[in-house]
Parts: C-alpha cells; sequence; structure tokens
C-alpha cells in the first residue's frame, strides 16, 4: 500500500493509517504544521470554516492537504 504524504506550508503531513483514498470521518492523520493529530472530520471543519468565512490567519486558510483531504473525504 503506498503512503500518501503532501506538503503543507512547507511542511510535510502524513496519514497515519496509510491510506490513500476514501477517507472517512473518525480517520485520523498527523498534521505537522498544526504539530497534532487530526480526525479527517476536524480537518475538513477547519479548512471549510477558514475558506468560507475568509479567515485569512488561520493555519487552515488556503490549506492545500486540507483541500486534498476534503475531496477524498466527499467522495468517499
Amino acid at each position: 500500500m503506498m503512503m500518501m504524504t503532501g506538503m503543507v506550508h512547507g511542511q510535510r503531513v502524513t496519514p497515519q493509517n496509510g491510506s490513500n483514498s476514501k477517507r472517512k470521518a473518525n480517520d485520523e492523520f498527523y498534521c505537522r504544521f498544526l504539530n497534532t493529530t487530526l480526525a479527517v472530520v476536524d480537518c475538513v471543519d477547519g479548512y471549510v470554516n477558514a475558506n468560507s468565512l475568509n479567515i485569512k490567519h488561520s493555519p487552515c486558510f488556503k490549506c492545500a492537504y486540507g483541500l486534498k483531504v476534503r475531496a477524498e473525504f466527499a467522495t468517499g
């Protein structure tokens, strides 16, 4: 199984479960930018809130990895 990694603000983030498709709400991954383990639902929530409300000071604003997680969650 391939390990999916991404770059967020110049730092690499890697899912803990090694999954590369169809994320579920309770899946967790380590976000090195936030320096914490996040559930997919928390990542999607932070990403959607920051971008829909245009909260530019949020670390989740325009996060490339958050966009990818959201897309994988939506297709799963």
